[in-house]
């Protein structure tokens, strides 16, 4: 896997500062939060940043997605892989935000999933910024989506892949059922009559027995995950599945008078009865 450093500050500034370190794992959406709260901490521990990727280089799946980003981190492996290391280590042992990181200071490891926007609270412009999918798309893309926008319409993600052929992943994530997507669009559709749906999905050819009796859509046909969600984020309105993929799409989006639906259960039934999912979704998202 190749990583590339992001450009960082002069070396006699970063020599006099400690570190923030952020394990990376899983895809593109996981990454984003990881990257997002590990910049939100290291701004306030006055830190610099580091991106550890040590797991993914041992992915055969998932590789390091955030390489064409300006996030300033350094990019390597570091502490997580010696277990030498003295400096802290944090790791999530809650889904919802926890308070604990605001009192983080000094050499840092984070490992977990951070999914909540609660952790870059306060530099929300700084992630839209750094996460500006703008340049990594071509001149088609961009007219696509200024015409998605003309016609404010409603993107839906329909997340099968793993969920379903991996007996672990559905019993962790559960799969969402045609009443949810049915449901979801007639709310948006009952405030926003006629408006155009454009579908994204890791197996298309399922779409139509989720979708059956709802009308005319298209299928989106990005020809990269970048583009996908550029597509996605320029909809007015999300229905999202249960990933942190179409969440991005819809958090990076925020069209004044959108709507966004998104499960109310992220999770399959037995881990909802012991996991916490109230900071997962910004104030105004419509939980179904």
């Amino acid at each position: 896997m190749s990583i590339s450093t992001s450009p960082t500050e002069p070396d006699a500034l970063v020599a006099s500062r400690a570190s923030t370190y952020v394990e990376l794992h899983g895809g593109f959406g996981n990454q984003l939060f990881q990257a997002a709260a590990g910049m939100a901490i290291a701004a306030r521990a006055g830190n610099e940043l580091h991106f550890d990727v040590v797991q993914l280089l041992r992915d055969r799946q998932r590789q390091y997605e955030l390489s064409r980003f300006p996030h300033g981190a350094k990019v390597g492996v570091f502490p997580s892989a010696d277990p030498h290391w003295q400096g802290k280590r944090f790791v999530e042992s809650v889904f919802h935000y926890d308070q604990a990181v605001e009192a983080l200071s000094g050499e840092m490891l984070l490992r977990g999933y951070f999914q909540s926007p609660r952790y870059f609270s306060g530099i929300e412009d700084r992630i839209r910024a750094v996460f500006d999918l703008d340049p990594l798309v071509g001149d088609d893309v961009r007219s696509r989506a200024a015409t998605l926008e003309a016609n404010d319409a409603i993107s839906v993600h329909v997340r099968r892949g793993d969920y379903v052929s991996n007996p672990e992943a559905l019993a962790l994530h559960g799969r969402l059922d045609a009443a949810y997507y049915r449901n979801a669009i007639s709310l948006i559709r009952r405030a926003c009559p006629g408006v155009p749906l454009l579908v994204f999905s890791d197996e298309p050819s399922a779409i139509g027995n989720v979708l059956e009796g709802l009308g005319p859509w298209q299928i989106a046909r990005g020809a990269s995950h970048f583009e996908d969600m550029y597509l996605m984020q320029h909809c007015r309105h999300h229905v999202i599945a249960n990933s942190t993929f179409s969440w991005w799409g819809a958090w990076l989006g925020q069209h004044e008078g959108g709507m966004t639906v998104a499960p109310r259960n992220w999770f399959a039934r037995e881990t909802m009865l012991s996991t916490y999912c109230g900071d997962l979704h910004p104030e105004g998202w419509i939980l179904l």
